[in-house]
């Protein structure tokens, strides 16, 4: 089905239930030791409790086991039938007679933004907050029904052992990613791939000013100047959905919105807040 930098992925079938599913394999010391980290991850995000998931952990591929051979290990997961969105964005540029012709509509934009804000905002406030760090076209895929997968998490960390390794592609992944920084690696990380990705969505014109601004908002160099979560960023989606608010980019000079939300909690040392709804002015 696939080849990278770590291995390679096969489309398998079980003898006895006839059930596809797709298999991720590794060799050498390094890149086996990777897989089985890749694979405590899976199964830690896609086997908790729909009530502790809230239902949104669909988004990510089911872990079914980890089996280890004499040169190679095998990570078998859910296999996911769709397509790219990378490949559809490809196909319908490449086809279209307008720039607007080549983009998804306004309906669509946001039924991929949402859902794939649902899927990291999970990621974000589990008690162990976990960093997805290599959000692109290529890991979305469009599946029957609108609905949206989430692919590979191979480079996915707790955040507190994100400064351990940089990781995510080019073009994509924030600069703290991939550089030395003195803020490191946070949810601001996947926040800003987020951007990138809104922005690679859109970039024939087809949104209004509202979309490009959040793309702004989510892609500020400085991660201080972000968006600071994933769950104000779906409430920033859902309002221009409904067309009920202009997104408006953080200014320190003016107390942005977000500062009069109720805080639930705090999670983690670097500040990352859980807000549920607007406090009392």
């Amino acid at each position: 089905m696939g080849k990278g930098r770590f291995g390679e992925v096969w489309l398998v079938t079980h003898l006895e239930s006839g059930m596809r599913y797709a298999c991720k394999t590794a060799e050498g010391d390094t890149h086996r030791k990777m897989l089985r980290r890749e694979a405590v991850m899976q199964r830690e995000i896609t086997s908790g409790s729909r009530e502790q998931w809230d239902g949104v952990h669909s988004i990510f591929p089911a872990f079914r086991e980890l089996m280890e051979g004499e040169n190679q290990t095998f990570l078998v997961m859910e296999y996911v039938e769709g397509t790219p969105l990378s490949g559809l964005l490809h196909e319908k540029r490449s086809n279209a007679m307008t720039p607007e012709q080549g983009e998804l509509s306004e309906a669509e934009l946001f039924s991929v933004a949402v859902q794939l804000a649902e899927g990291l905002k999970v990621l974000h406030e589990r008690l162990a907050p976990v960093l997805y760090r290599d959000l692109k076209p290529e890991h979305v895929i469009l599946c029957g029904g609108d609905h949206v997968r989430l692919l590979d998490l191979g480079c996915a960390c707790r955040q507190s052992e994100a400064w351990k390794s940089k990781a995510g592609s080019r073009g994509y992944a924030a600069p703290e990613q991939l550089n030395e920084d003195t803020y490191g690696q946070g949810v601001y990380s996947d926040i800003y791939s987020f951007g990138k990705l809104l922005e690679a969505m859109g970039a024939g014109g087809q949104p209004n000013g509202d979309w490009r601004r959040l793309t702004a908002w989510c892609t500020a160099e400085n991660p201080a100047d972000r968006i600071p979560c994933m769950r104000l960023v779906l409430r920033e989606l859902r309002r221009m959905q409904q067309g009920r608010r202009k997104a408006q980019p953080y200014k320190r000079e003016a107390q942005p919105e977000w500062m009069h939300f109720r805080v639930e909690k705090c999670i983690c040392s670097q500040g990352v807040y859980v807000v549920t709804d607007y406090a009392d002015k």
